[in-house]
């Protein structure tokens, strides 16, 4: 015998989906076996866009943010308007679209051409000129080295960060 209260909970669970907010939050499902997996497999369809621009505003992570760039990055991009990118095909599963943004960050879109629609006959790097990107070559700049190399260091400062505050939480 199904409980009242519990179902009204689970449907409240559910219906957000999400423990946390919905940007990196994780997913949570209260239901039987056979809910819980038409939720998971509705949640997994529903980060997939119809379209680029979509795709791009719900992916964008701040690869770099402006205040952490160095002088060296700061003096490239200053020479680019904001919507400056670039597009890397690693393979053919994902592409690596990076562009600064409006703020100033170093934004970055890793695209999967699975999970997108484009319109028939037109390539990507004409499409994203077409919303107001204005593409470059980051090899003709060395960036692509550049700015790897800035977001390396900075990923590692994050994580020595992490580990100190980690550090914090069991100081014996």
């Amino acid at each position: 015998m199904k409980n009242p209260e519990f179902e009204i909970v689970k449907k409240e669970i559910n219906s957000e989906g999400f423990e946390g907010d919905t940007e990196g939050g994780a997913s949570v499902f209260v239901g039987s076996k056979e809910e819980v997996q038409k939720m998971e497999e509705r949640a997994e369809t529903e980060g997939k866009a119809v379209d680029v621009a979509t795709y791009i505003k719900l992916h964008k992570e701040i690869a770099l943010p402006k205040e952490r760039m160095t002088r060296q990055v700061h003096d490239i991009i200053d020479k680019h308007e904001k919507g400056w990118g670039w597009l890397k095909i690693v393979d053919k599963n994902r592409w690596d679209f990076a562009y600064v943004d409006k703020e100033g960050n170093l934004a970055r879109v890793l695209i999967r051409p699975g999970d997108v629609k484009l319109p028939e006959n037109q390539r990507l790097v004409d499409l994203l000129v077409s919303y107001g990107f204005q593409m470059g070559d980051a090899r003709s700049y060395d960036i692509d080295t550049i700015i790897r190399g800035n977001v390396y260091n900075y990923c590692v400062d994050i994580q020595q960060e992490l580990k100190k505050e980690k550090k914090k939480e069991f100081d014996f």
